[in-house]
């Protein structure tokens, strides 16, 4: 796990290139902070910096940028089982002399022989890569399955920039910084700015699963070429249900439990300590059962809680790890940790993003860092297994009021809109005892309120677009006049076309491509990276993805249950009585300190004067619903957190007011 930047110009001397990608990588540090490597290029001047966070193959033969033959290359991540492509190379009859045991030196010989794309087909991991061929003249970049890792590339000022992070590419003289205001409304709806837009005008995200190769005619016209797909999640899905499971349920049970474990070992390869993320859900249980498991030394576990019950899930994490013997460390997270750690989240994303669970991410991030170097993280399982409740209560729902016609269904969602969601938060803690246990759940209010809207809806993917909204009409705050940009994922929702595809099944794919790979896998990333820890992902092994969607639904989710198999699997490893509590996750009241310890810190941000000036957003609506959230009319976190994160962002970046309008 690491950084590393680059460009791609004309004009620069071998010193100022040099001290340019020193800048850059300096940006990044964070990313890796145990070494550092320049490589420069004449007479056209390509210049390559890597940042090093070091964990497998410790030494110098490790270092990067890494040369073999006309091939340099700048990596970020893990390739799972490059020892096992080493054998493949070694089977192929090529002879090599290996120099270390890094993935990097595997990944930059399989590019010499198989080339990029047989190479990347046949490896399994985490990575972002940046790969200079000397002999044609060409750069490629690559990004991995599920976006795990981050890629940023464009052109600024005839200047080919791309890396990790757009802390670093904003260090290049080249970079002019314009602010895309047609992303504003995406940003808003989802919290995230999804694939391929950044904020930056000319800056895009690389796509997951693709490669982007610049031959010596794209550099020379400034032109971008199209990506190409070496690996489709639409394809994988495809191949999946024309071979679907046979077996039994407990044949599934057992291949789902050996893929887990195979995915596990694997990602358990370190040089350096190494623990895991529980929350207290079944995600995090299920990777640190199976962990615990396969090690004869005690798995390192961490979690983050609150003082307020009403968020806090880590007595539940501490009565697992007391189960499976694990060596547990926990924060109870006061206002101080908060106000500490919410000034650093504009540089550590370096673009805007809000979702408020990154703040106990970070927490436990750093956390986890004064122990180990690396973590595995329970992420995915939502996604893969069938468990966010839109595919659950919300599937229910919508199948039972889509045949109402549409007026009544309007009328019935304003009614439900009727009480704020702090009334409906009261009205089930009184009407609790008498609850069935599935409408057990912290936020009922703000889940019936996102019904509401998501109901109103005409057709399933309307009402899927709702279910994953934070922000229904988020141009209504907005005072640029941005475009209406397409939702990149859209695309998803029709590819289930002669699959028979479930309603849920298309919404997890929809997520798996959307909400996943932009919002889940960048939180974690960024918060883990800006701590120098490196975080592991077993569930979104791409092999054991496509055995979960082999499987028929009703082993996924089942009587309104979601993650059914991996329910059954870790119940073999943890008492029902310990796991079957409603999952809060890494969460803290960010609501409840906005109107305590963080207001002062909010209402500097939130300044009309500065608003206004700014003209991104309409300052007397953005006051309203401060002001409304202040006085508990109206529990305003999904809304008003997205604008103090851009304010704080751009207030970070040093960016002057009224950008590209």
């Amino acid at each position: 796990m690491c950084g590393f930047a680059g460009f791609i110009s004309s004009g620069h001397t071998q010193e100022a290139a040099d001290h340019i990608c020193q800048t850059m990588g300096d940006a990044i540090a964070h990313r890796g902070p145990d070494g550092s490597g320049v490589w420069i290029n004449e007479p056209l001047t390509v210049g390559l910096v890597h940042r090093r966070l070091s964990i497998q193959d410790l030494s110098e033969h490790g270092a990067q940028p890494m040369a073999r033959g006309a091939l340099t290359l700048v990596y970020n991540g893990e390739i799972y089982n490059h020892f096992d492509l080493r054998r493949d190379l070694d089977r192929a009859g090529c002879s090599i002399t290996w120099q270390g045991h890094s993935d990097t030196e595997t990944l930059l010989q399989g590019f010499a022989h198989w080339g990029v794309a047989d190479t990347l087909q046949r490896a399994t991991g985490m990575f972002a890569f940046a790969l200079w061929d000397e002999t044609r003249g060409s750069l490629t970049l690559g990004r991995d399955r599920f976006g795990e890792k981050p890629l940023y590339y464009g052109y600024q000022n005839n200047t080919l920039l791309f890396g990790s992070d757009l802390g670093s590419l904003r260090q290049h003289p080249s970079f002019a910084p314009q602010i895309n205001a047609d992303v504003l409304p995406l940003y808003l709806q989802f919290h995230y700015i999804p694939m391929p837009y950044s904020i930056y005008e000319g800056i895009h995200k690389l796509e997951m699963g693709h490669t982007l190769t610049f031959t010596r005619t794209d550099l020379a016209a400034k032109d971008i070429p199209a990506s190409v797909s070496y690996w489709s999640f639409a394809d994988m899905v495809h191949r999946a249900k024309n071979n679907m499971f046979e077996g039994s349920y407990e044949d599934a049970k057992e291949a789902v439990r050996e893929a887990i474990m195979r995915s596990v070992q694997q990602q358990s390869i370190s040089d350096v300590p190494l623990g895991a993320f529980l929350s207290g859900g079944i995600d995090s249980s299920t990777i640190v059962s199976v962990m615990q498991s396969q090690l004869t030394q005690k798995v390192a576990t961490f979690t983050i809680g609150s003082d307020d019950n009403a968020f806090d899930e880590s007595g539940i994490a501490a009565a697992i790890a007391g189960h499976l013997g694990t060596d547990h460390t926990q924060l109870i997270a006061t206002a101080d940790d908060v106000i500490n750690c919410v000034q650093k989240l504009p540089s550590l994303y370096t673009e805007p993003f809000a979702d408020a669970s990154q703040l106990p991410t970070f927490m436990v991030s750093q956390l986890a860092r004064q122990h180990v170097k690396v973590v595995l993280s329970g992420d995915g399982g939502d996604e893969v297994f069938g468990g966010y409740n839109r595919y659950l209560g919300g599937v229910k729902a919508w199948q039972t009021t889509r045949n109402i016609p549409a007026p009544l269904r309007r009328v019935a969602a304003k009614g439900l809109r009727c009480l704020s969601a702090q009334k409906w938060d009261a009205l089930f803690t009184t009407l609790g005892p008498v609850l069935p246990k599935s409408l057990a759940m912290r936020t009922p209010g703000s889940n019936i309120l996102k019904l509401s809207y998501a109901m109103s809806q005409e057709t399933d993917y309307a009402y899927y677009i709702s279910a994953a909204s934070r922000w229904h009409n988020p141009k209504q705050i907005l005072q640029t006049s941005s475009g209406a940009l397409p939702i990149p994922h859209a695309a998803t929702w029709d590819m289930a076309d002669g699959l028979n595809l479930s309603f849920a099944e298309r919404m997890m794919a929809a997520d798996t491509l959307g909400f996943m790979s932009d919002g889940v896998l960048v939180k974690v990333d960024r918060a883990a990276m800006g701590c120098s820890l490196e975080t592991r992902v077993p569930f979104l092994d791409h092999s054991l993805v496509e055995l979960a969607w082999r499987l028929p639904l009703e082993m996924k989710i089942q009587n309104g249950t979601g993650k059914r198999i991996l329910r059954d699997i870790v119940a073999d490893h943890i008492p029902a009585d310990i796991l079957n509590q409603p999952k809060t996750g890494f969460g803290i009241p960010v609501g409840t300190w906005l109107r305590g310890p963080l207001r002062d810190w909010a209402e500097n941000i939130l300044d009309r004067q500065t608003l206004h000036d700014d003209g991104f957003f309409n300052a007397d609506q953005v006051r309203k619903i401060w002001a409304d959230h202040l006085s508990g009319v109206h529990d305003g976190l999904h809304l008003i957190w997205p604008i103090l994160m851009f304010q704080a962002w751009k207030l970070d970046a040093q960016l002057p007011q009224r950008m590209n309008r």
